[in-house]
């Protein structure tokens, strides 16, 4: 059972949550253990946040994502960031500032930090230097 257990842990790191959540639910049913329970709720946390989040790039990619939507979302918690150049990776991974470097102003996407937490960005300007 160790070995299911390490296999559903594995499949959990890497993304698989369908199959991570399948030998979790299967382990459950042989052995009640609150571990496995707390790592089946933090699976469903992920899979309702990855839902939620695929479901605002569905809306940004048909353009029904506008800047109402940006303001409801953000509800009074929006920072303004400003990056010095499409290098500057202190907040951001570096794939996300690679993206909004290529959006044209006043576009929508999701950006992660390091820790991979998932934001929603809009650009506002590029300054020439």
């Amino acid at each position: 059972m160790n070995n299911d257990i390490k296999k559903a842990i594995d499949f959990h790191k890497i993304g698989e949550l369908d199959k991570a959540e399948e030998l979790y639910l299967s382990l459950i049913d042989k052995k009640n253990d609150s571990a496995l329970l707390n790592l089946l709720g933090t699976l469903y946390l992920q899979k309702e946040k990855y839902e939620f989040n695929k479901g605002i790039l569905d809306k940004i990619n048909k353009k029904k994502f506008n800047q109402a939507s940006f303001d409801e979302l953000g509800k009074n918690n929006i920072e303004k960031i400003k990056f010095n150049s499409i290098k500057d990776n202190k907040k951001f991974e570096d794939s996300s500032i690679q993206i909004l470097y290529s959006l044209p102003i006043n576009s929508f996407t999701l950006i992660a930090d390091k820790q991979n937490n998932v934001f929603i960005a809009k650009t506002v300007s590029y300054e020439e230097e």
